[in-house]
């Protein structure tokens, strides 16, 4: 007699929740090897490239929440886990680098209104004279 049981069926959404999260896997290992260099002239590939992670993040754990629903152990490859943690960092890095930059272009931006609006002041003040 045989110890498997043939009566004992997948079921089809813990089936679905597997593959959809064999895709992010493989999602997760194509946008790290696309991980642009750290470069200030690489910046908006940079933001796009966090926006991607973002949304990859967000999936993940969609995925992890549903699959907890059935109870199935949705893991990592310890590779996957390593190159999720690096770029996870780098993705804060990123963030913080790209935050940094808008900051000091508004800043850039309001210094540059204000200098006009002086010198129209300045010209609307000798055009009264």
């Amino acid at each position: 007699m045989s110890s498997f049981d043939f009566s004992n069926i997948v079921n089809p959404e813990a089936e679905r929740i597997q593959h959809v999260f064999a895709e992010l896997c493989l999602r997760l290992v194509n946008l790290v090897n696309a991980t642009p260099e750290d470069r200030p002239d690489l910046m908006a590939c940079g933001e796009e490239w966090g926006r991607d992670w973002t949304w990859l993040m967000q999936d993940l754990s969609q995925c992890s929440l549903e699959g907890k629903t059935y109870n199935l152990g949705l893991a990592l490859t310890a590779e996957e886990s390593d190159m999720g943690h690096c770029s996870d960092e780098l993705h804060q890095r990123y963030q913080a680098q790209i935050c940094a930059f808008k900051l000091e272009a508004q800043r850039q931006a309001e210094e540059a209104a204000e200098e006009e609006a002086r010198r129209e002041a300045e010209n609307d003040k000798g055009k009264g004279k």
